[in-house]
């Protein structure tokens, strides 16, 4: 009776065929876990705002180190309140949330005397100024040395002036003496501050 050898497969192959057998399976796991959902704002938030569900679209992403910085689906809390502004389309940041704002801050909006510059955007800092003349001479004064610019709202329609509003947080004090000098009608100017 004759032997009849069969060819060994080589160890080589089947290490290669273990591994590759490996890393697919590994590959598969790691691609097949699902996704946390993040929160975008699907419109304009303003500071002081009180956040709801309703506020956001979710939208399953992978953000590596950076998803600890965003709230999710899984960990929003209602009821938090908005310390910055967020447009429309972004995520929402944890550090721009706070359980409730100071009851001492309130928001006013301003219609300064000239133009607004480019540099005040929401987010910057304003110092608030009033002009007035006493005895034909012009005096200005200072109402407010540092307030949040919340929003800027630029004129619209046919008869709009060429001036935008300009909404900021600032405290209850500040903020009567502002309303002293708009409903005196002065001149009201706002400087951006850093």
């Amino acid at each position: 009776m004759a032997k009849v050898f069969r060819r060994a497969v080589p160890r080589w192959f089947l290490l290669t065929l273990f591994f590759g057998v490996g890393l697919v399976g590994v590959g598969y796991v790691a691609l097949n876990r699902p996704l946390p959902s993040y929160l975008i704002a699907s419109s304009n938030l303003s500071a002081g705002q009180t956040v709801l569900i309703s506020d956001f679209e979710t939208a399953a992403l992978e953000l590596g180190e950076a998803s600890k910085a965003y709230v999710t689906l899984e960990n929003f809390e209602p009821g938090m309140q908005l310390i910055d502004p967020i447009p429309a389309g972004e995520l929402l940041p944890k550090s721009r949330l706070t359980p409730q704002l100071d009851p001492n801050l309130t928001t006013l909006r301003v219609t300064p005397s000239l133009p607004v510059s480019l540099a005040v955007v929401p987010g910057s800092y304003v110092g608030v100024w009033q002009s007035f003349e006493i005895e034909g001479e012009i005096t200005t004064l200072q109402l407010v040395e540092r307030a949040k610019v919340t929003q800027v709202i630029a004129p619209d329609g046919l008869f709009a002036n060429d001036t935008a509003e300009v909404e900021l947080l600032l405290d209850v004090d500040s903020a009567t003496l502002l309303m002293d000098a708009i409903t005196a009608e002065y001149e009201i100017y706002l400087l951006r501050r850093p």
